[in-house]
């Protein structure tokens, strides 16, 4: 995992420098100390995580980005989950049907490895945060976002389609989102 130079600006108004890396599948916010991998507890005392040119706060349960758009601001909620692929067959190839997985170790006398058919992949399943007509919406997928700016749908749908929005990429899915805030200018 890559590490990369931030701060913590803690409550008490100090800022302190140290390598940090979000680790959105387990929703931790991690950072190196003296070669080892840490997790940062105390969130509470935790004002802002700055990793690059990133802004994170701290929501209780993990941290959320703060986005600043042209029609507002968005916090994401990173996320990721496993989604079933598979199974792993021959040469690589992916199947529907089961696979039996031979161990051969005992004939070869090779160390035993664990070998799973299974093939996963990483999901992004963020969720989008924003304000819009005084109050904070939560947004997972497309059809959220519909729902929230039900008065816009047809010209919505309509964007969706001229730029080719895929919601599951987070550039398009802000890009939707700003889009949609820029009704209520």
């Amino acid at each position: 995992e890559e590490y990369t130079n931030g701060s913590l600006l803690l409550k008490n108004g100090s800022k302190v420098p140290v390598l940090l890396n979000y680790d959105a599948s387990n929703r931790k916010m991690m950072f190196k100390q003296n070669n080892k991998e840490l997790i940062l507890v105390n969130e509470d005392q935790i004002d802002t995580v700055y990793i690059d040119h990133r802004k994170f706060i701290p929501t209780g349960n993990g941290f959320s980005e703060v986005v600043s758009l042209e029609n507002g601001l968005v916090f994401i909620d990173w996320s990721l989950k496993n989604a079933y692929r598979g199974y792993k067959g021959a040469y690589g190839q992916l199947s529907q049907a089961k696979v039996e997985v031979i161990n051969t170790a005992e004939l070869t006398h090779d160390l035993y490895e664990n070998q799973y058919a299974e093939v996963y992949e990483l999901k992004n399943a963020n969720v989008y945060e924003f304000y819009h007509k005084g109050r904070f919406v939560r947004c997972k997928k497309m059809k959220d976002v519909l729902k929230v700016f039900a008065d816009q749908k047809d010209s919505i749908q309509l964007y969706i389609k001229k730029e080719g929005i895929n919601f599951s990429n987070v550039a398009d899915a802000l890009k939707l989102i700003d889009y949609c805030l820029g009704f209520e200018l």
